[in-house]
């Protein structure tokens, strides 16, 4: 960890630029697709962004997994309710 050099402002930024990347492209593209797919994909997305966000801690990777796939869960099943109970 250290002091802030420009690769760690890179990274971060780098980091940001695709984090808004993959924001657009699901909310753009995910409304196509059915609503399991759709409330997975948003799980998943929700998912890996905790686990890495977490992982930046130095805490484990089980510890990091775990609450990644914890959020990535409750994150799926709150989009596929959401998803099933606004249906056209």
């Amino acid at each position: 960890m250290g002091p802030v050099d420009a690769g760690n402002v890179f990274y971060g930024i780098l980091c940001g630029v695709v984090f808004a990347g993959c924001v657009f492209a699901l909310a753009r593209f995910g409304p196509r697709l059915a609503r399991e797919p759709h409330a997975a994909a948003w799980g998943a997305f929700a998912g890996i962004a905790i686990g890495y966000l977490f992982s930046l801690t130095n805490e484990s990777v089980l510890r990091s997994t775990a609450i990644g796939l914890a959020v990535a869960v409750a994150t799926g099943l709150t989009a596929f309710y959401r998803y099933y109970t606004h249906e056209d």
